[in-house]
C-alpha cells in the first residue's frame, strides 16, 4: 500500500492527455442542432397529447354529468309518481 504522500506525488506527476478527434467541434454542434429540432418536435407532440387528453377528460366529465342529471331527473320523476299513487286526494280525483 502506498503512503499519501506517495499517492500525492503521483497524481501530480500524472498528465492525462485525451485523444481527441479533429472533427469532434463539428460533430458536437451537429448533435446540439439535431437534438434542437428533435425537442421542437417532442414539445409539439407534447402538446398535442396534453390537449388530446384534455379534450378526452372534458368528454368523459360532461358524460359523468349528464349522467347524474339525468339520474337525479329520473330520481324525482320517480318518486312523484310513487306519492301520486300513495295519495288518497290524487287517487280520488
Amino acid at each position: 500500500m502506498r503512503s499519501p504522500d506517495s499517492l500525492d506525488q503521483l497524481l501530480r506527476s500524472w498528465n492525462p492527455s485525451p485523444d481527441v478527434p479533429g472533427d469532434l467541434p463539428r460533430q458536437v454542434w451537429h448533435r446540439i442542432a439535431t437534438a434542437g429540432e428533435v425537442a421542437d418536435d417532442t414539445g409539439v407532440r407534447s402538446i398535442r397529447g396534453r390537449v388530446a387528453a384534455l379534450a378526452a377528460a372534458v368528454v368523459v366529465i360532461a358524460g359523468f354529468s349528464l349522467g347524474i342529471l339525468s339520474e337525479h331527473q329520473s330520481v324525482e320523476r320517480d318518486r312523484d309518481a310513487y306519492f301520486n299513487r300513495i295519495d288518497p286526494i290524487a287517487q280520488a280525483q
